[in-house]
């Protein structure tokens, strides 16, 4: 192995090692039993997090992905503020991440 690959192959593995241990499980919440202010709280100190609600027309479930800000979504996406029922609101406004051109 040269000099090149065999540093290649350590900082490969040492890219992987940091991935690794930085990764961890997404919370899940259910927003209707979170106050709006708990919801945003949990999401910034956590990042990211999954909200789940049943939709009050429907009663189907509902879900999705909601972060802090736009350091948290993959290159070339962008945030879209939405809004999700909380204990206290009918409408508690967090963001999630948007492909760019999808954005209005």
């Amino acid at each position: 192995m040269t000099r090149f690959s065999a540093m290649s192959a350590i900082a490969l593995a040492l890219f992987l090692t940091l991935l690794a241990g930085t990764s961890h499980a997404v919370s899940r919440y259910v927003s209707t039993s979170l106050t709006c202010a708990e919801i945003k709280a949990k999401i910034q100190s956590e990042r990211q997090a999954i909200l789940a609600w049943n939709d009050p027309k429907t009663n189907l479930p509902r879900y999705g992905l909601y972060i802090a800000n736009r350091s948290v979504c993959l290159p070339g996406n962008g945030t879209d503020r939405v809004y999700v029922p909380a204990k206290d609101k009918k409408s508690c406004m967090v963001k999630r991440c948007m492909p760019l051109d999808l954005q209005p």
